[in-house]
C-alpha cells in the first residue's frame, strides 16, 4: 500500500527550481506536524487548543493515516523539503469516488510561505489523481478572503464555478459567517494545463 500510493514531485513535469516532494508520515514529524496544525488553528480560529491537544492530534494522524487511507476514500501526504527532508505542510484528497471526483486540501506551516511549496505540492498531488487514482476531476473550496491559497489553484489550472459557493458558520464567542469559493480541474484541462507548463520549460 505505501509504495502504491508514494508520488513524489520528481515523477510529475516539473521546474528544475522545484524543492519538494509528497511522502508518507514518519514518526519524527510529530513537532513539525504539530506545529502545522498550530498555525491551521491560529488562522481559522479564535484562539487555539492546548499543546497537548495539538501533539496528540498530530500523533493521531501520523498513526491512523495509513488505516484511513484503506478504503481509498481519504488520502494525506506530508510536503517535504528535499534537501533536509523536513516536514513542511500536509496535503490531502477527500470524498474519493474511484473514477470520478476528489477534494484536494493543503495547510502549509506559516514560516515555509512565500517559497512556492504549496503550488507545487498541488502539481505534485494533481499528477497523482489523474495518473494514479484515475479520477477525472478534482476540486476544492477555498475561502473567499483566501487570496493566495486561490492563486495557488489557478496556478495549477483550477477555474472557478461561479455557482457553486457555500456558507460556513463557526461558532466561537459568537457566531462567524465565512463564503467559500469553488474551483475546480477536469483531467482533460490538468493535461492541457500540463503541455503548457512543458512547453514553456522546453522555451
Amino acid at each position: 500500500m505505501e509504495n502504491e500510493r508514494s508520488c513524489k514531485l520528481s515523477e510529475a513535469p516539473q521546474k528544475e527550481n522545484r524543492q519538494i516532494y509528497l511522502g508518507n508520515f514518519k514518526e519524527s514529524d510529530i513537532d513539525a506536524l504539530a506545529e502545522i496544525i498550530n498555525d491551521f488553528y491560529i488562522s481559522h480560529n479564535d484562539g487555539h487548543p492546548s499543546r497537548s491537544y495539538i501533539v496528540e492530534r498530530a500523533k493521531d494522524i501520523i498513526n491512523n493515516v495509513n488505516e484511513i487511507s484503506k478504503n481509498n476514500s481519504k488520502i494525506e501526504f506530508g510536503i517535504y523539503k528535499k534537501d533536509n527532508n523536513v516536514l513542511v505542510g500536509i496535503i490531502g484528497l477527500r470524498d474519493i469516488k474511484k473514477n470520478e471526483t476528489g477534494e484536494i486540501g493543503y495547510s502549509l506551516s506559516k514560516k515555509y510561505v512565500g517559497n512556492n511549496y504549496a503550488t507545487d505540492a498541488v502539481g505534485a498531488m494533481l499528477y497523482y489523481a489523474f495518473e494514479s487514482l484515475k479520477l477525472q476531476k478534482v476540486f476544492a473550496y477555498v475561502l473567499d478572503s483566501n487570496i493566495a491559497s486561490q492563486n495557488i489553484l489557478i496556478k495549477n489550472g483550477f477555474k472557478e464555478e461561479q455557482n457553486n459557493r457555500r456558507e460556513l458558520k463557526w461558532y466561537k464567542k459568537h457566531l462567524k459567517v465565512f463564503i467559500e469559493k469553488m474551483y475546480i480541474i477536469s483531467k482533460n484541462n490538468y493535461y492541457k494545463t500540463r503541455e503548457s507548463s512543458l512547453e514553456n520549460i522546453k522555451r
